[in-house]
């Protein structure tokens, strides 16, 4: 599970902190938001992209490869 320094859980990130935890480009994380393959939430202007939003994206990935989705470890851990 993803924690803050704080020992919290991550439920939410920002758009610069999704891409650096998975290796991205701000600009291929925008494409993913813009072509509706990553779901960004708005709070109070705010763009954050959810624990659950990241985890689905995480998911369609193992799937577009083939890969079982049950077998597989979640990165974020416990889900």
């Amino acid at each position: 599970m993803i924690v803050y320094d704080n020992g919290t859980p991550l439920e939410s990130s920002t758009i610069p902190n999704f891409a650096k935890r998975h290796g991205l480009s701000l600009s291929t994380v925008y494409r993913l938001i813009s072509d509706d393959e990553l779901s960004v939430t708005k709070i109070r202007g705010l763009s954050r992209i959810l624990r659950e939003d990241e985890i689905l994206w995480l998911e369609s990935i193992k799937a577009a490869n083939g890969r079982p989705i049950a077998q597989s470890p979640s990165i974020l851990g416990g889900v």
